[in-house]
């Protein structure tokens, strides 16, 4: 037996450190396996206004004083000091900005002959223009003075003076919201002013009463036209194109309009009738100036934005959007 093991000791001895070494030199394998990696998403970029167009079913009856819903900064936030007296040097914007370089006019080319007197000649029509009106902005002024700020540009590119704000405004027939035996009651805004310029908890109004403030102050050769339910094309080339600026109905910065709060109507003789009106939210009132191939350009009252530049498909849109209100000045007929 000593024999034995004085034989084959040290090589058991070798297995031994050999069988203890490969142990200690193998990993631990863990209880369980590592979790698998969690998928990353992109963060949704979400709209400010829903992607839908707003629902055609029955507007809910709700009054003026329930809480609306929580607005936009472009919505809400409303401007509050006296208005630039001079035009300003337009911001950049992502919007297009007009060149400081006069429109481009195209001449009539000349024929070999001239038609018959008694031919009536077409009158042409150029590619591009731009009016040079006057610009004011509402910002740091009148928190909902839009239409006000408008027609001040516009009656002051045919005046040879200034047109006063206060005298624009006490012509708008302003009218608040009331309360009648638990319903809201106001007039439509094509018949009045609902609110008052100077407050940023008012509405607004639509051509019908712009043009109306603005006949009580042009002379006898000048008269406010009503344009409503002509598209934009048409009001540029018949238009702007022969030196016309054109009071237009748009949205705040083209953003989609949804319909908000509302009220049951007053009639003209001020019963109060059954007949809901919404308000249609983000209402603008603009100057259009000028187009060219893709654009129609605007003096926008708004936040200083002086005379910017919009695709006219999203103008077109949120025009119609509007109810396609406008308005011009003309030269009455001797």
């Amino acid at each position: 037996m000593t024999e034995f093991f004085r034989k084959y000791y040290p090589v058991g001895v070798l297995i031994l450190a050999i069988w203890l070494f490969f142990f200690l030199a193998k990993a631990p394998v863990p209880e369980t396996e590592p979790p698998m990696p969690v998928q990353a998403f992109h963060t949704l970029a979400i709209e400010t206004f829903p992607a839908t167009e707003p629902e055609t079913t029955a507007p809910r009856r709700s009054a003026l004083s329930d809480p609306e819903e929580p607005q936009t900064e472009a919505e809400t936030k409303k401007p509050e000091t006296e208005p630039p007296t001079e035009p300003e040097t337009h911001p950049e914007t992502e919007t297009q900005t007009i060149t400081e370089t006069e429109p481009i006019t195209e001449e009539p080319e000349s024929e070999e002959t001239e038609p018959p007197e008694t031919e009536p000649q077409e009158t042409e029509i150029p590619d591009e223009i731009l009016l040079d009106v006057p610009y004011y902005s509402q910002k740091n002024y009148l928190p909902t003075g839009c239409e006000t700020m408008s027609a001040k540009m516009l009656l002051e590119y045919y005046l040879d003076e200034k047109v006063s704000v206060d005298e624009i405004i006490d012509l708008l027939n302003c009218t608040y919201p009331e309360d009648i035996d638990g319903e809201t009651y106001a007039p439509h805004p094509a018949e009045a002013f609902i609110g008052s310029p100077w407050d940023e908890n008012s509405f607004g109004c639509y051509a019908p009463v712009m043009v109306n403030a603005m006949n009580q102050i042009l002379p006898e050769h000048l008269e406010a036209v009503e344009t409503t339910g002509t598209d934009l094309q048409e009001l540029a080339e018949t238009y702007v194109s022969q030196g016309n600026p054109v009071l237009v109905w748009e949205t705040m910065n083209m953003v989609q309009t949804r319909g908000t709060v509302g009220w049951y109507l007053i009639d003209d003789d001020g019963n109060l009738t059954d007949d809901w009106y919404q308000w249609l939210a983000n209402e603008h009132c603009m100057v259009l100036v000028g187009y060219d191939d893709g654009w129609y350009y605007f003096n926008d009252p708004l936040e200083n934005h002086g005379t910017l530049g919009y695709h006219k498909d999203i103008s077109e849109k949120r025009y119609e959007e509007q109810g396609m209100y406008s308005a011009v000045i003309l030269k009455t007929e001797d």
